[in-house]
């Protein structure tokens, strides 16, 4: 009579310790789909334009806009690939015009997590989506962290 109770109990264990950073793909629609449109950084008149691309990725533009005058900062892909999804940035001005790419370590519906250990900074980039019009992010590295915070200004 305590075997089944027992193998019962064990069951619902393991399956409620399941890791929930898992990179399944419905968990990346949903926070990836969450980020479609455009952000305007708090304070500043910066904006990141995220896309949804055909092949299933996603793109992002990073851009300053100062008068009539539109500053192309940085290029961003989001891919799947061999079961994680990977952020490739291109920054103008940095990397000596080539592409980094971070992994993600974290992939929930409100909250995604990519990091590069061996890149100088950032190691890791981070976007969280407390609403669905507030979107906080932050890069960090072993000694310095930076955070943003966007609005909504645009959707898709």
């Amino acid at each position: 009579m305590k075997t089944p109770a027992i193998l019962s109990l064990c069951l619902i264990i393991c399956l409620s310790c399941t890791d929930k950073h898992t990179d399944k793909k419905e968990n990346a629609d949903l926070v990836f789909d969450k980020l479609l449109g455009t952000w305007k950084l708090s304070d500043e008149d910066q904006f990141e334009q995220w896309s949804k691309n055909n092949d299933g990725s996603y793109s992002s533009r990073v851009f300053a806009v100062a008068g009539k005058d539109t500053t192309m900062m940085e290029e961003i892909k989001v891919v799947s690939e061999a079961g994680k999804w990977n952020f490739i940035t291109l920054v103008k001005g940095q990397n000596k015009g080539k592409t980094v790419t971070f992994t993600s370590s974290i992939l929930q519906d409100t909250l995604v997590q990519f990091e590069n250990p061996a890149h100088d900074f950032p190691r890791i980039i981070n976007y969280r989506l407390p609403s669905e019009n507030t979107m906080q992010a932050f890069i960090g590295g072993t000694t310095d962290t930076i955070y943003f915070n966007f609005s909504r200004v645009i959707t898709k």
